[in-house]
This record gives C-alpha cells, sequence and structure tokens, in this order.
C-alpha cells in the first residue's frame, strides 16, 4: 500500500506543479490555439491515470494473495506501463508549455524508462514510486526556463 500511495502523490504532485492558468492565457492572447491539445490531451492523461488506479489494485491483489508466476508481471506492468504514458503524456500536454526545454523533457523521458524497465523486478512499483519521488525532487527544486515568446 505504501509504494501505492508513493506513485499517486508523486504523480499527483507532479501534475499541480504548475499552474495552467498563465499559458494558457499567453497562448489564447498569442493565437497558438494550444488549448486545444491541452483539453483533448487531457483524455489520454484521465485514461492513464485511470489505468494507474486500476494497476494498483490488481497488483495489491496479486501481492495479498500470490498465484501464478506470469501475473507478477502482468500485475507489475498493468502499474508501470500506465505510470510511463502518464508521465508522457503529462509533459507533452501540460509542462511542455511552461519549459519546453530538454531541462525538463529528459527528467520525465528518462524516468518514463527507468519505471518501465523496472517492470520485471518483484518490487516495481516501489521502483515506480521511488522515481516518482525523484523526478519530484527535480522538477521542484531545478529552476524551469522560461517558454520562448512567440514570433512574428
Amino acid at each position: 500500500p505504501i509504494c501505492g500511495v508513493l506513485v499517486v502523490f508523486g504523480l499527483w504532485w507532479l501534475y499541480f506543479s504548475r499552474g495552467a492558468a498563465d499559458v494558457l492565457g499567453r497562448a489564447q492572447r498569442d493565437g497558438t490555439h494550444v488549448e486545444y491539445l491541452f483539453g483533448f490531451g487531457h483524455y489520454v492523461i484521465f485514461a492513464a491515470a485511470a489505468a494507474v488506479g486500476a494497476g494498483l489494485a490488481a497488483r495489491a491483489e496479486f501481492v495479498a494473495e500470490p498465484g501464478d508466476g506470469h501475473l507478477d508481471l502482468v500485475t507489475s506492468a498493468a502499474v508501470t506501463v500506465p505510470v510511463a504514458v502518464l508521465l508522457l503524456a503529462m509533459w507533452a500536454v501540460h509542462l511542455r508549455l511552461h519549459d519546453p526545454s530538454w531541462r525538463t523533457a529528459l527528467p520525465f523521458f528518462a524516468a518514463a524508462a527507468l519505471v518501465l524497465a523496472g517492470t520485471p523486478l518483484p518490487f516495481s512499483e516501489l521502483l515506480a514510486g521511488a522515481v516518482l519521488a525523484v523526478l519530484v525532487v527535480v522538477e521542484t527544486r531545478l529552476p524551469a526556463a522560461e517558454a520562448p515568446a512567440p514570433r512574428g
């Protein structure tokens, strides 16, 4: 249960680490129509978040009553794959609008890769939670680059 809480709180903190009002207001003034990507991109974010919840429930059930050995990998993937998808979608839809530089992209891509690489491990949810905790620290402590002003 602790690992699941770490995963959920890490994702929550990453999503709400930056507000959207400023970048959406700037995009609307500049006429870039980013609000459509932001709005419709949240379908992916919400679906991945729901899948994380379902994966954590399946993983908790497996840990409480271990059954077949192949279910270990399946329940592990049910957590790690949606976490990785959510991280990438969160960056593409929300955080990229604040800081499109590699300073933000690289940690998110690396975190997604580490979470996926931990899928075959018996403690994949703990690794995912630890990776998210490190990513929270990186995102909240390192200064973000300003989004470039539009040309024209």
